[in-house]
């Protein structure tokens, strides 16, 4: 609590680790609180800062106002969740993703919410704490939609709750622009997945089976129109053969460019991140300046100033808020008509590709150190499998290999300190270099675990004696997996007190369990250890397993016990 204050109070950066259970979430609450208590009594309401506390989950945000509730702080407190967990307009909800997105905008434009009520949203109070799924009923109950309420109140609001791939990812963040970090200190707890989760966030994939559905979607929505003797004015105006020529122009393009790139079934073609920049010029300078007045004239003037002259040319040559404007305004379209969720995806690419390319203009570095540029960025072009066709397509993979990246707009933001804290966050020095952020206060605190109660070791072999070999071309090898099922199977057998396995990603972890279905069966019939999943952060997970349970972490969901058939 200490370090949390003189993080506040001198404006310095922390880095804070401390075991499962010691109770950070309540220290980090409390100290902050408390110097804000303090701040408020000397500053006037118009300069009070804020504080924003971040975490992985909305479930684990809820946890934090259960905390919360147990002090005596009582702030303004607004929970910052996405249309998804609080749209209550059940024409709306039917949606999923960038689709719900544009259906509540067309809504809004045409009127059609009855829950979009400018004038009733300032009574909309947030005295009481409330989560996302409170936040929901009391929408519900007083017809007032809680999305754009959280979002009016921001201005007001003396600490907000947000899941840190809100702050991390820029598709997310543009969303959420009421946020501000001016004199804020932001806190990021459970922060051992914030590497991981600003890399990913900054990473995209685009592949030749996504755009092919593109051209798709795009052939049904003109089919559709051509049905219909009286399109209203609406598709009419959107949907004609100059407007889907522009759309699918550039589609094509990239589609022509990943095609072309000579690739072996288990290789790759590695390319620099101002590739990127490159081979979207060209795929934009396909189509023509658009004749239509609203083209937004800030946007222009944005591209104007800008300092990375490669932007300029992609944004102002290339016509790429033209171009961006009219896919919108597809989009639209089909979240009426219910076609398809390529489209939405293709967006979703364009507005990676210019966060990309706005990098280098922000021109952002902290104590000497640039927080990152384009050279953080590697181009994969590959092969993939799709879980619904057997049949590989390639596809252009855009790697983030700087986490700072995310930090960017966060630093640009001016926040009066920036606060990490978890149980797993050593080293903290490596942390520290990884993000290229200056973090003056750290804390280390002891763990229950002593150094000579841990035993690390490597297996290179198990079974045939042939050696491991997980790269990505390998991972799916049957044989070796069936070896790497022996040896966990083994280690259950011979460890007293349960075994706790780790995968790195969901895909692995699916692709073992369903290749080890007899090894589990033996566990269970014949020694009587039994193995299920828990959905929940590892940090989080307490001792609760029993001396003959085998723990299955990163699942999606827990396994579900199967129910005796009735004979």
């Amino acid at each position: 609590m200490r370090c949390v204050i003189n993080a506040c109070e001198n404006s310095q950066n922390a880095l804070l680790e401390s075991p499962t259970g010691t109770g950070k979430t309540l220290s980090l609450l409390c100290a902050s609180l408390s110097w804000l208590s303090k701040v408020k009594e000397k500053e006037l309401a118009s300069s009070m800062p804020k504080i924003i506390y971040s975490s992985r989950t909305h479930s684990q945000l809820t946890q934090v106002v259960k905390e919360l509730k147990k002090t005596a702080h009582r702030p303004i407190t607004l929970h910052l969740a996405s249309r998804e967990q609080l749209c209550i307009n059940e024409e709306v909800r039917r949606f999923r993703g960038q689709r719900l997105n544009s259906a509540c905008e067309d809504f809004q434009r045409r009127g059609r919410c009855e829950y979009y009520r400018k004038k009733s949203l300032p009574a909309f109070h947030f005295r009481e704490l409330m989560d996302v799924e409170d936040l929901y009923l009391f929408g519900k109950a007083n017809s007032v939609c809680p999305y754009y309420a959280v979002r009016e109140a921001l201005h007001s609001a003396q600490l907000l709750l947000i899941p840190y791939n809100y702050l991390l990812d820029p598709k997310v963040r543009t969303l959420h622009e009421g946020v501000g970090f001016n004199d804020s200190v932001v806190i990021f707890d459970e922060a051992h997945n914030v590497t991981r989760v600003s890399e990913g966030a900054n990473s995209f994939d685009i592949s030749v089976e996504m755009l092919t559905g593109c051209l798709g979607e795009i052939e049904l929505l003109r089919n559709i129109v051509e049905r219909c003797r009286k399109p209203s004015v609406h598709s009419s105006n959107v949907v004609n053969s100059n407007s889907i020529l522009q759309i699918i122009q550039p589609i094509k393009h990239l589609i022509n460019y990943i095609e072309s790139i000579p690739i072996a079934k288990e290789e790759e073609v590695i390319k620099n991140g101002e590739e990127l920049i490159t081979i979207f010029q060209s795929a934009l300078a396909t189509i023509s300046k658009k004749s239509n007045p609203s083209f937004d004239s800030t946007a222009r003037n944005f591209s104007c100033n800008l300092i990375n002259n490669t932007y300029f040319d992609l944004v102002t040559n290339n016509n790429f808020f033209d171009y961006f404007d009219l896919l919108e305004e597809f989009i639209s379209e089909f979240a009426e008509k219910n076609l398809g969720n390529h489209l939405p995806a293709w967006k979703c690419i364009l507005e990676s590709v210019q966060n990309v390319g706005t990098i280098n203009q922000q021109n952002l570095s902290i104590g000497g150190r640039e927080l990152g540029s384009l050279a953080d960025f590697k181009l994969i072009i590959c092969y993939r499998t799709s879980e619904f066709k057997q049949t590989p397509t390639k596809e252009l993979k855009v790697i983030c290999l700087n986490p700072g990246i995310g930090f960017i707009d966060l630093l640009a933001g001016r926040p009066r300190a920036i606060v990490m804290t978890s149980g797993t966050l050593s080293p903290l020095g490596m942390l520290e270099k990884e993000l290229r952020i200056d973090f003056p206060i750290k804390l280390e605190n002891r763990h229950i675990v002593d150094a000579s109660q841990v035993l690390l070791n490597t297996v290179s072999s198990y079974g045939n004696g042939e050696s491991f070999d997980f790269r990505y071309g390998h991972r799916e090898d049957k044989t070796q997996l069936d070896h790497l099922g022996i040896f966990i199977k083994d280690i259950c057998i011979n460890t007293p007190g349960g075994t706790l396995v780790f995968f790195t990603s969901y895909k692995v972890m699916r692709n073992c369990r369903e290749n080890w279905k007899r090894v589990v069966e033996e566990l269970v019939v014949k020694h009587g250890i039994r193995t299920f999943a828990e959905a929940v952060s590892y940090t989080h997970l307490r001792a609760h397993e029993t001396r003959h349970d085998l723990v299955c972490r990163l699942l999606l969901e827990k396994k579900k016990k199967k129910k005796k058939k009735k004979k």
